[in-house]
């Protein structure tokens, strides 16, 4: 069931014929937006858990002891989500420096690129803070006098 207002507003869509899915039609004070966690009681922003693990356990493989070379592919798909992870961290961009540095002016052609220090340093220090860091405030409550 959906609040009443929520519902009059879709109706005047549906007179309008603007389309609207209804598996999209989401309400309460905690949602799951682009796959965050948004908690509008405590104004907050988080990853899920187990797709922070994945994330951290995917950036070690990635810079793993002995790791030489990682497909472009590899570095585009690491680099878009670690992109998408900026949504909950945003203080954490410059952990991507190298990585785009790396990947710049390359097609898909190329197929193998070195893992180099540069990047090994710069996900290192990522992953170092992605185990610190849990959810972003988009508010904090104001005391008024």
């Amino acid at each position: 069931f959906l609040p009443s207002l929520q519902t009059k507003l879709l109706c005047l869509w549906d007179d309008l014929e603007i389309p609207h899915e209804a598996h999209k039609q989401l309400h309460g004070s905690k949602l799951t937006i682009i796959g965050f966690l948004v908690d509008a009681d405590r104004l907050t922003i988080s990853m899920p858990p187990g797709k922070k693990a994945e994330l951290i356990q995917h950036i070690q493989f990635f810079i793993a002891p002995g790791t030489i070379k990682q497909s472009f592919r590899d570095f585009q798909h690491l680099a878009g989500w670690v992109n998408w992870a900026l949504n909950v961290f945003p203080l954490l961009h410059p952990g991507l420096c190298a990585l785009y540095l790396k990947t710049t002016g390359c097609v898909e052609g190329e197929e193998w690129l070195y893992v180099t220090n540069d990047v090994k340093e710069d996900l290192s220090w990522l992953l170092n803070h992605l185990h610190i860091e849990s959810e972003i405030l988009i508010l904090e409550d104001i005391i008024w006098d």
